[in-house]
């Protein structure tokens, strides 16, 4: 990493770190193709070393190590979509070097990495960052390598949601306090706390199956927007579920049931591209996501504020 003194700006291995800026593409899931690049930087605008607690407002940074690149790829945009810089590689060497560039807050790895062993592939990361937290991958049928905390394990395969919902929770748990990993999301009277997965709407508590709650986040956290089927499929179930669209359908249809019945409709069906959520007509005044207050009753005790945003339609 060296700095540029005519233009003041950090570069590494060539990049440009302070132009580069956090990424939103809309893309459809699963991806069958991803960048052929080792890795892709994303890093922050800055790098100095600061606390976990992110009182300058910087966004998070997470590393994904990956062999898989679709796998590593499909994390990455989705995390950066959410407003977390996110820097993929897909071998040892190259996670190496993107992790002295981007000085990650967090690494989710894959040991099974083709170029040096995985578990010494951890220990020179952690070496070198030693307060970097981990989320460690490993497929369904195997058994973990490295002895450590079941918490610290993802079974592959997972849903790209489950998997941001790790993330933003081992963040929040180890200090970081940032808009992007905060628990507590609203669109207009709808109110979803991804901590202790509770829903609420005008005050009253509805209760949601986890595939319920998992398809409801994933709408609170992308209000307003077009959501394909394709794309719920490949974010709320498994990346390689290979289910039909009726699924999406029938779980749209549970929600509707729990959320908008005998209310003013929030989730509308959007011909021939899927559904969409929003505010109530009857919900009209718009509120800065740093005032809006969570329903009182049935909260548990330590939710705090709301990190989201509330939508007029």
């Amino acid at each position: 990493m060296t700095a540029d003194p005519a233009r003041g700006a950090l570069t590494c291995n060539g990049y440009d770190i302070d132009s580069v800026a956090p990424r939103r593409p809309t893309i459809l899931f699963p991806m069958t193709s991803c960048d052929a690049g080792a890795w892709r930087q994303s890093a922050g605008s800055a790098l100095e070393v600061v606390s976990r607690n992110h009182l300058d407002g910087r966004q998070p940074r997470v590393l994904v190590v990956d062999a898989e690149r679709v796998v590593a790829e499909m994390l990455s945009i989705a995390l950066n979509a959410s407003g977390i810089h996110t820097t993929t590689a897909c071998d040892g060497a190259s996670a190496l070097s993107a992790a002295r560039c981007s000085r990650p807050d967090l690494a989710i790895l894959d040991l099974r990495v083709p170029d040096m062993d995985g578990r010494l592939l951890l220990d020179r990361l952690r070496e070198s960052h030693p307060t970097m937290l981990t989320i460690l991958l490993h497929q369904k049928s195997s058994r973990p390598t490295v002895d450590t905390d079941p918490r610290d394990w993802l079974v592959k395969p997972f849903s790209i949601e489950d998997a941001m919902s790790r993330v933003r929770r081992t963040l929040r748990n180890n200090g970081v306090d940032h808009e992007s990993v905060r628990p507590v999301a609203s669109v207009g009277d709808l109110v979803l706390d991804e901590e202790h997965q509770r829903v609420w709407r005008g005050g009253d508590r509805i209760v949601l199956t986890p595939t319920e709650f998992a398809l409801m986040r994933f709408f609170v956290r992308n209000p307003c927007r077009a959501l394909g089927i394709r794309e719920i499929l490949g974010r709320v179930w498994h990346y390689d579920y290979t289910g039909q669209s009726s699924q999406v359908r029938l779980y749209v249809s549970y929600l509707r049931r729990r959320v908008d019945d005998g209310r003013d409709p929030m989730i509308h069906t959007l011909r021939r591209t899927g559904y969409i959520l929003k505010p109530s007509r009857g919900d009209i005044t718009p509120i800065a996501p740093s005032s809006v207050v969570v329903p009182s009753v049935g909260i548990p005790e330590g939710v705090n504020g709301v990190a989201g945003q509330r939508w007029d339609s």
